[in-house]
This record gives C-alpha cells, structure tokens and sequence, in this order.
C-alpha cells in the first residue's frame, strides 16, 4: 500500500526517474522524451479521473518539474565540466527533497501522536493541505482559516495515522464566525471516492 502522502510527495522523483529511463531508451532524443513523459503524466491524471480517484492539477504540476529537472541534469552531466556535472548532481537532489521532506514530517508526527497536527510546523508538512481556504493565523495546537466562498474550502490531513484499530474517539475543536455547517470527512486505505466507502458527517456550529 502506497500512502497518499508518500504518493504525494513522490511525484517530482518519480518522474525524475521516468524521465531518465525514457531518455535511455531514446538514446538521448529531447523531443521523444519530452513527449512520452507528456504522456504518461497526462494518462496517469485521466485514468484517476475515470477510475473514480482524487485528481490534483499540483500533481501534474509536480510531474512536469520532475521531468524537467532530470532533463536539465541530463543536458548538465552530457558537459566534461566538472562544475556542469556538480550541478547536475545537486538538481538530483534538490528533486529528491519533497520526500525528504515527507519522510521527516511523517517522523514527527509518529512522535506526535495521539496528536494528529501541529500546526506550528505545518510549513514544514507536506501532508497538510489547505482548499480554498488561507492561513491567517497558527500555533501549536491552532489553525485559523479564512474560506473562500466555495463548495469544498478547508484543510485536508493526508496520512496522520495509518493504524486506527487501538483509537476509540477522534476529538476536533473548531469554532467559526459567523457560524457555518463544518462536515468531517474520513477516508480510509481502501478509499475508492464514493460516499459509502468514508465517514462523512456534517455539523452545525450555530
């Protein structure tokens, strides 16, 4: 089972590496492999859309910076220089720091638990995601949004905890100005985007 976080935070290496064996079997032709990494980035999005998945334009975002920093690590270490190829090294690795980055805060919140956010370090956790919504303020243990006037806005958690089995309760302060409907949404591992296959229930905070 791939988390959605490490799905998520995997994309620029993934296809940092789709693109390096693209370009091998293409013996080095730009055009060609430009437009079969297009392809499958585009064919991965779509065949989310039609199986019912979660489709994300950041994700295909992240697709495209990854195949273009292999393809500028590419053209980089083709050079004799040893400058050219030391670059060419550091955009690898500058490719593999969003799951660095991931693999760290997914430390921190194993530390954390039964606590599922700190919100103090959530520049730093890629598993927290804002929807139509902007952070106004932050602390330790609070997150105040600001919604934007839409149908879905506010914070997604992706991965807080993979095992729930020893948990009973889930406990979620919130307050809201003026007072609005908040509904909690839970998927599970098995989540296929339907509404029997989650919790999902809706509050009133008037």
């Amino acid at each position: 089972i791939i988390l959605g976080g490490a799905r998520n935070a995997g994309h620029i290496p993934l296809f940092m590496l789709v693109t390096w064996v693209v370009s091998r079997f293409f013996r080095g032709h730009t055009l060609k492999t430009v437009t079969t990494v297009a392809v499958i980035a585009l064919s991965s999005e779509i065949s989310q859309l039609v199986t019912g998945g979660e489709t994300d334009w950041r994700d295909l975002t992240a697709d495209i910076a990854g195949a273009g920093l292999m393809l500028a690590a590419l053209q980089l270490w083709k050079r004799t220089l040893l400058s050219a190829r030391l670059a060419a090294v550091g955009i690898v690795f500058l490719g593999l720091a969003p799951l660095g980055n991931w693999l760290y805060a997914l430390q921190q919140r194993t530390a954390a638990m039964p606590c599922l956010a700190r919100f103090d370090v959530s520049s730093l956790d890629p598993a927290q995601r804002t929807m139509n919504a902007t952070v106004s303020a932050r602390s330790e243990t609070m997150l105040s949004l600001t919604l934007q006037p839409k149908r879905y806005a506010g914070l997604r958690l992706l991965d807080p905890i993979e095992d729930w089995s020893s948990y009973d309760h889930l406990i979620i302060n919130f307050a809201t100005a003026p007072p609005v409907p908040i509904t909690i949404r839970v998927h599970d591992r098995a989540h296929n985007n339907e509404h029997e296959d989650r919790f999902n229930r809706r509050f009133d905070t008037g």
